[in-house]
């Protein structure tokens, strides 16, 4: 009886097996933890469709978030995409990072300047720093680089963290010396500024607000509001008779021509 428990149990546990197996294309499980890395890879991750990804008539890449080997093969194929489908039409590139690997974002500058033909837009919004700013600053077509009136762009020279032997540590050095002699040089074909220049400009962290970054030819533009209109309008109050009136009481504030009542 004990060996004809055990051969039955062995024997349904492999049916289920097996039917699992059958069925596991119909199933709504994520995929094992290896395939969905090895599609991460390749660079399949985020799927057509989705926010992130844009859709074909957007024509837009969105750079949100860290610059690190995930997002870089997510731009490049998405550019790839984009550039398949037309050749001509511009392609838009917006940007919101605080920044990330510095070897990612030359790879996304190398591949865009050989491989696209496309016009392309570039567009901050919320900031741009470090590789996020040289990406807005240098991927876009001369006269298509934006910003939203209050970005923060900040640029500086690469920086590591040295571990390891000694004669490892010199060879980095050389190695990060040569990235900001390349940063350098791109930022110089794209805002007119010598090598000399940039590199005491970033000698530390260099922050600049939009208008700023306009002034000095890191932007084209600075996108101008839609809407100008205030929430409420007191044309005959002082404002500091206002606040004033404010602070004392929240909910009321009168002019001197009508009564105008503001709730919280």
């Amino acid at each position: 009886m004990k060996n004809r428990t055990t051969w039955t149990l062995g024997a349904a546990l492999s049916a289920f097996l097996t039917a699992s197996a059958a069925t596991a294309g119909e199933s709504n499980l994520p995929p094992p933890l290896a395939s969905r890395a090895q599609e991460n890879v390749a660079g399949a991750w985020p799927k057509p469709g989705t926010a992130k990804y844009g859709t074909d008539d957007e024509r837009i890449v969105l750079i949100y978030g860290k610059i690190d080997r995930e997002m870089t093969a997510y731009v490049i194929k998405r550019l790839r995409q984009l550039n398949s489908l037309s050749s001509s039409a511009p392609i838009a590139i917006h940007i919101n990072s605080g920044g990330g690997e510095v070897d990612e974002g030359l790879a996304i500058y190398d591949f865009v300047t050989t491989q696209i033909s496309n016009p392309i837009s570039t567009l901050c919004i919320g900031e741009a720093q470090s590789m996020g700013a040289f990406l807005l600053t240098t991927l876009g077509t001369p006269g298509m680089r934006s910003t939203m009136p209050n970005c923060t762009l900040m640029y500086h020279q690469p920086s590591w963290s040295a571990q390891g032997r000694v004669t490892d540590m010199v060879g980095r050095t050389s190695l990060v010396n040569g990235n900001k002699k390349a940063i350098e040089t791109i930022l110089s074909r794209h805002t007119g500024y010598t090598r000399a220049e940039l590199a005491e400009m970033m000698r530390e962290d260099f922050y600049m607000t939009a208008s700023e970054a306009k002034a000095m030819n890191f932007v084209d533009h600075v996108s101008p509001p839609i809407r100008h209109e205030a929430a409420a309008r007191l044309p005959d109050t002082p404002p500091s008779v206002c606040a004033s009136e404010l602070r004392r009481n929240w909910s009321i504030c009168r002019n001197s021509s009508a009564s105008a009542r503001l709730r919280h």
